[in-house]
């Protein structure tokens, strides 16, 4: 298992919350479990996964992605 922060960003991309750890088997199901993560907090624009110094992914929420309007 690898240990993974995710930390959840506002709509200026600065971390809004602390952050949150999560245990792994890999990069795939620690972004998979960062989305999951982000999907319930609609007041957040963003959220990007570390492995110690590592950024594994940023992930930006659906309405970021396409557009809001």
């Amino acid at each position: 298992m690898h240990t993974y922060r995710c930390f959840l960003l506002d709509a200026r991309g600065h971390i809004a919350l602390a952050a949150q750890v999560i245990e792994c088997l890999d990069d795939g199901e620690a972004a998979s479990r960062a989305t999951k993560i982000l999907e319930k907090r609609a007041d957040c624009s963003g959220i990007e996964v570390w492995e110690f110094g590592r950024r594994v992914q940023l992930i930006a929420a659906e309405a970021e992605m396409y557009g809001s309007g």
